[in-house]
Order: structure tokens, then C-alpha cells, then sequence
């Protein structure tokens, strides 16, 4: 009987303490504006569910003449629900002839009624009970005669971060001093803001000192695009995918850096004012310049100094608050008529070819999937426009199965290919993990791959075979200790792949492989690596990276942190003697060297924890064999879940061996 009381006493106990934290959750509130301090004008204004459970962003909203507030609130709230943002949004003053009407200052100390009653609508919605704003997410936005409103308003008041001009204009001679991040968008059919204008203001708020600003079209006219919200809205909030162009100079003089970013509705160009010093890195964000896009990079240096180049790219859990996961690939140095990606997979995976057209003329894209059991073809009927990039969904055309593709342009035409993968978590809404690695121009009898691990990952090594006959494959595995191999007694067919679990032949060791067709057939070949969640049952992560033809004695890594990361070199030596390692490590401010007193033995393989040499830091790597014993080198980079224990993402890529003036990203995406 005691025992049962206390039983229901805990039951008591944990339901009311659970109702206290989810129960009392405030649902959403959409309400009216009074502010009688403002001479009894109105306005709308929304909270999203969960409102009082901590600071939310806060969203400001100009209507376009004869609209009102509760018409915004209306075109945004269920963005706001969604993302979690409180939205005010006043109505203007009425005209003499009836309209709303919005009026901005002219001088830089001018403050209109129109602003003060902006301040009253925030402070009302403000005073209600455990409503709190994010400092970091301020934005105000207007459309059409409202659009000027928003950067007269958020450039003068302090705290905002962002505006938008949403199919308005802008008077610059009351803007305040606070250059913070702005937007401007339009429909491409807009008669009443025409792109050109939208340019105009563009040329005009840079001329003001604006410089961290955003112009986008969109399909339509005139009247805020569901797109083009959307895509406002993970722009100031930064959902989505976040992408990133790491740009490493290993050169003794500094690289004038332009970025051109080619999307499938055109390119657009970013050209940095500041040189980048020798032996430093820099990193661009991709969302600044591009929002709500899928979108390609070519990377140049423009007075003549050898770059490294690569992309990273991020994207959030479902909450929305941390990075679920991300990829990373190496740029290539010049567009190819042929590419060939070896991994691929239709069997709980989405498998995405990406294709960049950088050229001066259209290309004809015929893909070629290969299987275990053969091959299909698609030739698409649309070419690809120059300085454009398109994305083919391989689960269309391949179902269920492992497929390695061929990508070519027929009529000619250079273009570059990568393909990225994801899959699904166990409710199937989100991208639990992915991969992506950069095509390659040409088969070859021998591959490195220097990264691989069987201690708490799966790794496998994707053979394809593209050539017409059949390839016997070898794989030589190095590990700390020394080599083994495993000779396949199965032929590979033309025009297939196959797929090798590493575990299988190297139990709980790091590992490096060589793969070879020893009967003179160019193959191709990737590697994949997956790790499991804290159940052990399902993959949390994965990477991947192609493989590379022939050592070096020098490798450049572009990417790699070691602020919230934990980032590795792998170093493999497949050559017939040891060779002595050191790496320079490559941060925003200069550079560190390291040089190993050990040398690295013959056919076996070093890992080097950079977290263990640079501190809290963005960092490139070059990593050297200084006897002149040709090595390989990859990174890969991890970063932590909430509690700090287990590894929640990652991602790889290999070195490359020279530098060069034009890099070229076929992925990237901003939605």
C-alpha cells in the first residue's frame, strides 16, 4: 500500500511537470494594434506558437499603398508558424483621398510620425506577457510603397540586423549609420519596379556605404512571391543550406579573389576588395550573395596568383537551431566534355547529379547510369544555358540500386559534374545525412583513397567501370602497421560497379587504399564512410571522397576548422620508402608549421588531429614530403552533438597538388 502512494505520488510529481514545461506553451496569437500614443493609429501583429518559451526573432512588415498590416501579417504568417518569428506590422497614415500611405525621412536627423508610431507597435507587442525579441534577428521589410519604410527604419533604429525592399525603392537622404545586411527583390515581369530599377537602388545603397546586400529576381509580377518570401526569410534566418568557398592562397604574394555564382536562372559576380594575403585562407558565405537558389561558384584569382578552392556545405536539424549535417568537396581546375562519378545510390538514398555549364555556349547533357546489373541512358531534351547549373534527381531514372554515372555534353561544350547524396531520417521529413564528392575526367588503372576507418565507421570503396571490357580489381589496404590485399576473383563487367565493405578484409583499424585494375582497364573509384547514432542501429553521418591517380610530394587542403570542429589530415604512403611529413597549417591571420620527427614508413598510413597544432581557428593545410617520397593526403572534419559526446556530422575531401587561377563548385545551394 506505501509503496503504491509513492508510486502515485512520482506519477503526480512527473505529469505536472511535464505540463508545466509543454502544457502551458502559448499557441498562436494573431491580434490588433492600438497604440493610442500614436494618435490612436493601428496595426497587426502575430506570435507563433511556443512564443513565451524564449526570445524569438522579430520581423517588421511595411504594406504597399491601399494595403494594410493585417494583410502582411497575413502573407507571412505561415512562415512566422513554421520558423518561429513574432511579426509586427503597422498600418500607415490614410491620405486625403483615402489610401494608406507611408512617408519617410529626407535628412539623417528627420524622424517622421510614421517612425514613431513604428516604435509604439514594437513596444505594445513588447509589453505582452513573456514576449522576448532575438537580438540577432531583426529585420525590417516593405513592399511597394512600404519598401522604402524598411531601411529608413532599421538603418536608424538600434538593434535591427536586416531590411528587405520587396518590390520598392528607397531614399537614401534619411537612412541612418547602421550598415547593416539588406535585400532587394522584384518579379522579373514587374512593371511597376522593373528589374533595372531594382538595380538602380541596388548601385545606390552600395554607393551609401551598403555593401553587404542581396538582389534577387523572381518569376512573376507585381505582389510579394510565395518564392520569394520564402526565400527572404531563410535568408535573414540562415535556414536551409548554408555554403560556403573556402579559398586557401599558399603563394608569397596576395590573390585578388572574384566569385561568380551561377544559378539556373543566370550568374552573378562578387569581386572582393581585399586582397588575400600569402599563406592565409578566407571563407565567403554563399547566402550572402545568392539567397534561396541552387547555385555553382567559379572561383578566380584575378592578377595571376595560384588559389586552392573548396565548398562546404551545412544544414539544419529540424529544430532549426544546430547543423544536422554537411559536405565538403574539392574545386576542379577546368571544365571536360566526359565526367564519371563512381558512388551513387537509389536504395534509401537520393542521389543528386549536379551539372555547371561555365562555357560560352549551351550544352547538351546526356547521363549514363551504371549499375551492378548494366547501364541506362538519358539524354535531356534542354540544354544547359551558358553560365547556368542544373540538377538531375538519379532516383528518377534508377530505382532501388547502387549506380555510378557517366555525364557528358555531346556538342562539345566544357561543363563540370558532382553528385551529392542524402538520406532520410526515421520519420522520412529530414535529411538525416549526406556526401558529395566532384566528378573526375578519366579512368585510370590505379587509384589512392587515404582516408577510410573500421573502428566505429562502416567504409566502402565504389568501383565503377565504364570502359568496354572487363577490369579485375585489387585492393591493398594500409593501416598503421602494413599492407594487405584482397585480389577479386570476379571480373568487373563494362559498364558497371560494384561496391567493397572494407571491414570486411581490415577489422578496427584506420586505413588507406590502393585500388587497381590489373589487367590494364581504366576504372574509377570513391569511398564512403558512415557512422552510427548513440542507438548503434542507424548511420547519424557519412562522407565520402573520390580518388586520386598518382602521389605527390605536395598536397593543399583549402577547408578545415577547429572552432566547434574537430579536423584530420590522413596521410598515406604508398610508395617503396618512408617519407618525412610536414604540414603547414593556414589561418586568417598567417601560418604555423609542423614538421614530424617520425617518418612515415612505407605502404602504411598517419593521421594528424589539427585541433592538436592551431587553436579555435579557420585553418588550410599543405602538407609536404620533404625526401622527395611521393604521398597522399585528405582531411576530414567532425563536429559534435548538444551533449559533446558523439559526433552529429562530417565530411572529407582530398588534397589536390598545385594551385591555379580558376577553380571551378558544381554544388551549392541557398534554400
Amino acid at each position: 500500500m506505501f509503496k503504491s502512494m509513492i508510486y502515485s505520488l512520482i506519477v503526480v510529481v512527473l505529469l505536472f511537470a511535464y505540463m508545466s514545461t509543454y502544457a502551458d506553451a502559448a499557441g498562436p496569437v494573431l491580434g490588433t494594434l492600438t497604440t493610442t500614443n500614436s494618435s490612436g493609429r493601428t496595426g497587426s501583429y502575430y506570435l507563433p506558437s511556443g512564443y513565451d518559451q524564449g526570445v524569438k526573432p522579430l520581423l517588421v512588415l511595411y504594406h504597399g499603398t491601399g494595403g494594410s498590416g493585417s494583410d502582411m501579417v497575413n502573407s507571412f504568417r505561415d512562415l512566422a508558424e513554421s520558423h518561429g518569428f513574432i511579426i509586427v506590422a503597422p498600418d500607415s497614415r490614410r491620405s486625403p483621398g483615402g489610401e494608406y500611405t507611408w512617408e519617410v525621412g529626407t535628412s539623417p536627423g528627420e524622424v517622421t510620425e510614421d517612425y514613431t508610431h513604428t516604435q509604439n507597435c514594437i513596444a505594445e507587442v513588447d509589453a505582452i506577457a513573456n514576449v522576448g525579441f532575438d537580438p540577432s534577428y531583426k529585420m525590417a521589410a516593405g513592399f511597394s510603397g512600404g519598401g522604402s519604410s524598411a531601411p529608413y527604419f532599421a538603418t536608424r533604429e538600434a538593434g535591427f540586423t536586416h531590411f528587405a525592399i520587396l518590390h520598392g525603392g528607397v531614399f537614401v537622404g534619411g537612412l541612418g549609420s547602421n550598415k547593416i545586411r539588406g535585400w532587394l527583390s522584384t518579379g522579373d515581369s514587374d512593371t511597376t519596379r522593373t528589374p533595372d530599377m531594382m538595380r538602380s537602388y541596388y548601385y545606390v545603397l552600395v554607393a551609401a556605404g551598403f555593401t553587404d546586400l542581396m538582389l534577387n529576381f523572381y518569376s512573376g509580377g507585381h505582389s510579394l512571391l510565395s518564392d520569394e518570401i520564402s526565400a527572404l526569410i531563410d535568408w535573414w534566418l540562415d535556414k536551409g543550406f548554408v555554403t560556403w568557398i573556402l579559398v586557401q592562397n599558399p603563394s608569397d604574394t596576395a590573390a585578388n579573389i572574384k566569385l561568380t555564382f551561377m544559378t539556373p536562372d543566370g550568374a552573378t559576380e562578387y569581386t572582393d576588395p581585399s586582397p588575400l594575403n600569402a599563406n592565409t585562407r578566407r571563407t565567403y558565405k554563399v547566402n550572402d550573395h545568392v539567397s534561396g537558389k541552387d547555385v555553382s561558384t567559379k572561383v578566380e584569382s584575378t592578377n595571376g596568383v595560384g588559389i586552392i578552392s573548396e565548398r562546404a556545405m551545412y544544414w539544419y536539424d529540424p529544430t532549426d537551431q544546430y547543423w544536422e549535417e554537411g559536405h565538403d568537396a574539392v574545386g576542379v581546375t577546368s571544365t571536360s566534355t566526359i565526367w564519371y562519378l563512381a558512388e551513387g545510390c537509389t536504395n534509401g538514398f537520393d542521389t543528386w547529379i549536379l551539372v555547371q555549364n561555365p562555357s560560352g555556349s549551351s550544352a547538351n547533357i546526356k547521363l549514363t547510369f551504371m549499375t551492378p546489373e548494366g547501364a541506362i541512358q538519358y539524354a535531356d531534351p534542354t540544354p544547359i544555358s551558358v553560365s547556368t547549373r542544373r540538377t538531375y534527381k538519379v532516383n528518377n531514372y534508377v530505382s532501388g540500386n547502387d549506380v555510378s554515372t557517366k555525364v557528358e555534353s555531346t556538342n562539345g561544350v566544357g561543363i563540370i559534374a558532382e553528385r551529392a547524396m542524402y538520406w532520410y531520417d526515421s520519420t522520412g521529413q529530414y535529411l538525416k545525412g549526406g556526401h558529395d564528392a566532384a566528378g573526375v575526367t578519366s579512368a585510370s588503372t590505379v587509384w589512392y583513397l587515404a582516408e577510410g576507418c573500421t573502428r566505429g565507421f562502416d567504409t566502402w570503396i565504389l568501383v565503377q567501370n565504364p570502359s568496354g571490357s572487363s577490369a579485375n580489381i585489387k585492393l591493398t589496404f594500409m593501416t598503421p602497421e602494413g599492407a594487405t590485399q584482397y585480389a577479386d576473383p570476379t571480373p568487373l563487367a563494362a559498364n558497371t560497379r560494384r561496391t567493397y565493405k572494407v571491414n570486411n578484409y581490415v577489422p578496427g583499424k584506420d586505413v588507406s587504399t590502393k585500388v587497381e585494375s590489373t589487367n590494364g582497364i581504366g576504372i574509377i573509384a570513391e569511398r564512403a564512410m558512415y557512422w552510427y547514432d548513440s542507438s548503434g542501429q542507424n548511420w547519424q553521418g557519412g562522407h565520402d571522397a573520390a580518388g586520386v591517380t598518382s602521389t605527390s610530394t605536395v598536397w593543399y587542403l583549402a577547408e578545415g576548422c577547429t572552432r566547434g570542429f574537430d579536423t584530420w589530415i590522413l596521410v598515406q604512403n604508398p610508395s617503396g620508402s618512408s617519407a618525412n611529413i610536414k604540414l603547414t597549417f593556414m589561418t586568417p591571420i598567417g601560418a604555423t608549421q609542423y614538421t614530424d620527427p617520425i617518418p612515415l614508413s612505407a605502404n602504411t598510413r598517419r593521421t594528424y588531429k589539427v585541433n592538436d597544432y592551431v587553436s579555435n581557428n579557420d585553418v588550410s593545410t599543405k602538407v609536404e614530403s620533404t625526401n622527395g617520397i611521393g604521398i597522399i593526403a585528405e582531411r576530414a572534419m567532425y563536429w559534435y552533438d548538444s551533449s559533446g559526446q558523439n559526433w552529429q556530422g562530417g565530411h572529407d575531401a582530398a588534397g589536390v597538388t598545385s594551385t591555379s587561377t580558376v577553380w571551378y563548385l558544381a554544388e551549392g545551394c541557398t534554400r
